[in-house]
């Protein structure tokens, strides 16, 4: 509910003050007149009805119109308790000293009648701090569209420059905030390739849908048991019933005739117990192969052991940890590998350089023992001749 005064220049706004004081002094002196009158009332039954009706139509008239609208019922409702005129002059009295502060009394009286109260400040962080930065940089262009301000308007404005630039601030530190966390959520709901990818390998391997659908139908029997044992139950019943029929071809018509309903509402009830859980595992299935986390590990549940739960995005994480894990232990072992062979060369050719310089040194005395050999010989031939 809206209340707009308009009270006018100062000294009109002094005038309504004094006049309320008095309205306001007169009220607590008909309080008492009031209370006195209401206990008359109360010690006789005559106007009581009178009294009751009042009462309702000023709460009504309120409901509908606010205080303004109950300001004429308060003479009657005054004489109704008993009072007299002079009672009834307060109670208006008090009434329009009421009006003229209608906001916080009108506020009360609502609280009273329909208990409201104002309505909350938004909880959410993003939008309370846009509506704050909204309303200073409004009060900012305000006092900047004034041609002179005061010392008081003069500080408020550069107090607002200020806390304008802070808000701005940590406005855009919570916006990113929340794009932040929206982002992560459609990132996390969005369907992701490699688990579609790997759950549809998966199927593949286990046989197809139609095969994984009845695995997992299979691996749910609770979903049909109750249905099940109420079956059995009644074909048990009847069995013992037919067997205690005898040869009596009359009461085993009767016992027919009597679990025939029995049976088919059970059988009906099965049906349709098998039915729902057929179509939840084709539903399963079916959001498993649309990359739906939740149905994937649904999925690994009921069939462990299948490779649903390499479909994951634990199970993706994990693959793609030991494909990198592997990666890095071959690139090692090639490392160490290749080190050995280098190893290997380096001693091959170190033995391969001591083998030529041995074969050298060889050579070398051979060709040293044919130099004193020939040498010798060329001597003997000097001596001989």
């Amino acid at each position: 509910m809206e209340y707009d005064i308009d009270v006018g220049d100062v000294k009109s706004a002094q005038a309504a003050v004094e006049s309320l004081k008095a309205a306001t002094d007169k009220a607590a002196d008909g309080a008492g007149k009031m209370e006195e009158a209401t206990k008359k009332a109360g010690r006789g039954t005559a106007n009581f009805g009178q009294t009751a009706l009042e009462t309702g139509r000023i709460v009504q008239d309120f409901a509908q119109g606010g205080i303004g609208g109950i300001i004429n019922n308060l003479e009657s409702l005054a004489r109704a308790l008993g009072g007299g005129p002079g009672l009834a002059g307060v109670a208006t009295l008090a009434g329009v000293a009421f009006l003229t502060l209608r906001k916080p009394v009108g506020e009360f009286f609502s609280s009273l009648i329909d208990g409201s109260n104002q309505v909350p400040q938004a909880t959410d962080a993003l939008v309370r701090m846009t509506e704050e930065l909204d309303a200073s940089k409004k009060r900012l262009k305000e006092l900047g569209e004034q041609q002179t301000l005061t010392n008081a308007e003069l500080a408020e404005y550069k107090k607002l420059g200020g806390e304008v630039l802070e808000q701005e601030k940590a406005l855009n530190v919570e916006r990113e905030k929340r794009n932040a966390l929206d982002a992560q959520r459609k990132k996390e709901a969005a369907p992701d390739a490699e688990s579609q990818k790997a759950v549809s390998e998966a199927v593949k391997a286990a046989g197809g849908v139609d095969r994984v659908t009845a695995d997992v139908l299979s691996a749910r029997p609770g979903a049909t048991n109750a249905a099940q044992a109420q079956l059995d139950q009644v074909m048990k019943e009847q069995d013992a019933a037919m067997k205690a029929a005898g040869r009596n071809p009359s009461a085993v018509a009767g016992v027919r005739k009597q679990f025939a309903r029995q049976i088919a509402e059970a059988q009906a009830t099965l049906a349709k117990a098998l039915q729902e859980a057929q179509a939840g595992a084709s539903d399963l299935v079916a959001k498993a192969l649309q990359g739906d986390q939740g149905a994937i590990r649904d999925l690994d549940r009921s069939l462990p052991g299948r490779g649903f739960g390499r479909a994951t995005t634990e199970g993706i994480a994990r693959d793609k940890a030991n494909l990198a894990a592997g990666e890095e232990q071959k690139k090692r072992d090639d490392a160490e590998l290749a080190r050995r062979e280098k190893a290997t060369a380096e001693r091959r050719a170190a033995r391969e350089k001591e083998e030529a310089a041995a074969q050298a040194e060889e050579d070398r005395d051979e060709a040293n023992r044919a130099r004193e050999e020939r040498r010798q010989q060329e001597q003997e031939a000097r001596r001989m001749g």
